[in-house]
């Protein structure tokens, strides 16, 4: 076997082993979140960096037009926040509806980290709390690390 084969085994065996990582952390993230449905990650290109659970081969968990308008969205969460508070960003926010709960995070400059739930508003699952909070961004944190980001 020469270098060249066993190096691409290598980086192979090594690019699975952090998708697994990838996979496993995003599993967490949805399971922190009550009624999850979904969590993926996007960028301002349009594209699905990771997402959990997977997508089916021709179908997209979240479309062009609703990327488009949550950085958009996003933009606008930090003009009102900028107006409030001039030092700094705001780098979550929730939208809660009737029976759906859109939470959204700051993964990167170019990227957010979606995640959406059923929610039943009798049962107080229309806010997300402190720690819920708190333990997202852990996770998001320990996400960024694996990939190489902080």
């Amino acid at each position: 076997m020469t270098l060249k084969k066993i190096k691409k085994i290598f980086f192979s065996k090594k690019k699975d082993e952090e998708e697994d990582e990838l996979s496993n952390k995003l599993k967490e993230i949805l399971e922190g979140f009550e009624n999850s449905k979904g969590v993926v990650i996007i960028n301002e290109d349009n594209e699905i960096i990771n997402e959990y659970p997977k997508s089916k081969k021709d179908e997209t968990i979240i479309s062009n037009k609703e990327m488009n308008s949550i950085f958009s969205l996003r933009d606008t969460v930090n003009t009102f926040g900028l107006a409030i508070d001039d030092e700094s960003d705001v780098n979550n926010f929730h939208i809660t509806g009737d029976s759906n709960l859109f939470s959204c995070y700051t993964y990167s400059e170019e990227e957010i980290l979606i995640i959406w739930s059923d929610i039943n508003p009798e049962l107080n699952q229309s806010k997300i709390t402190k720690n819920e909070d708190t333990s997202i961004i852990k996770c998001i944190n320990e996400l960024k690390n694996i990939q190489g980001k902080e």
